[in-house]
């Protein structure tokens, strides 16, 4: 189901505090326990514009039905959504993500806020340590399109799910859209500009002049530093140029910059590992209740109404 629920169960006194804890974040309060790469990744909710992201996560929240249960946010990031899930749907959040400076803030954040019912853990997503059938609901919030096996990740989150479990993925990388992918081609291309400097900077530690090291760092888009390593080994000394790949790809971390994917085409991958994957309306801000109406529209008649979001959400539930 894709319906959302009648609104949130009003907050306890408690939780009520905990969420004006989370909130004061984002108002210029506890600076210490944030960094500026912090700041910068929430800069469009800073300064009394979290109501926005609550409405969000309450969003999630009734969509999933999410009460009292075992939630894990894959790809967490700093962790705000798993605080906020815990908060607003009492349930029992785990967030992983492999970024140790993510993990960090968010761990202090919820330790010193005394954020109840939350807890990190720095790993891959697509190989945790998580016990098999623990949770009644995963959420890919803005990951897959940074994943490099998609596959992988959806294996992993169909051994976290109980019998009946939910997947939820959210993502604003949609390839079934034109106008998306034209945005989408010109930043792809202006981080693939940063990472090319960081391929030289690979390769000018290996002592090559700057000259080869600007040559291969062309012929490495694509490429993690290990692969970096291994195409200028056997340029070097088997004369074999190096095979580019189309991918954006930081090279220190092997994640790939938001690639596009087409959201029709991703619900069989899904279903492969025992899901039952549909389309469903992704959520939209407050002041685009017109788009949200129309694709709510669109969605109960035709799943192509996906060419018109730039945006979706894929609601899978694990059958088998």
């Amino acid at each position: 189901m894709c319906l959302v629920k009648a609104g949130p169960t009003p907050l306890s006194p408690s939780l009520d505090l905990s969420q004006s804890r989370l909130q004061s974040v984002f108002n210029n309060e506890h600076g210490e326990l944030v960094t500026p790469y912090f700041r910068t990744y929430f800069r469009s909710i800073w300064n009394h514009r979290f109501s926005h992201y609550i409405e969000k996560v309450q969003n999630i929240v009734s969509v999933l039905e999410l009460d009292g249960s075992q939630v894990a946010d894959l790809g967490c990031g700093f962790g705000i959504m798993a605080m906020e899930i815990s908060i607003l749907s009492n349930s029992f959040t785990v967030g992983v993500d492999a970024d140790m400076e993510k993990i960090m803030v968010a761990e202090t954040i919820a330790r010193n806020l005394q954020i109840p019912r939350v807890d990190f853990k720095r790993e891959s997503i697509d190989s945790t340590t998580l016990e098999k059938g623990r949770f009644d609901a995963v959420i890919l919030n803005e990951v897959i399109s940074h994943t490099p096996d998609i596959s992988a990740l959806f294996r992993e989150v169909s051994r976290l799910l109980r019998l009946g479990g939910r997947l939820m993925v959210n993502d604003s990388n949609n390839g079934a859209n034109l106008a998306s992918m034209v945005k989408h081609h010109a930043a792809r291309e202006k981080y693939e500009s940063d990472f090319q400097q960081q391929r030289r900077q690979i390769l000018r530690e290996l002592g090559l002049n700057e000259e080869t090291a600007r040559w291969l760092a062309r012929f490495t888009r694509g490429m993690t530093r290990a692969q970096i390593l291994d195409a200028a080994h056997n340029y070097l000394t088997l004369q074999k140029k190096p095979t580019p790949s189309s991918d954006v790809r930081d090279p220190n971390s092997g994640l790939y910059e938001e690639r596009m994917f087409n959201p029709i085409a991703i619900r069989p991958t899904i279903s492969k590992f025992g899901f039952k994957a549909r389309l469903c309306k992704p959520w939209y801000a407050p002041e685009s209740k017109l788009r949200s109406a129309v694709a709510q529209l669109l969605l109960t008649t035709h799943p192509l109404s996906v060419l018109i979001a730039p945006s979706y959400r894929i609601i899978a539930t694990k059958v088998k």
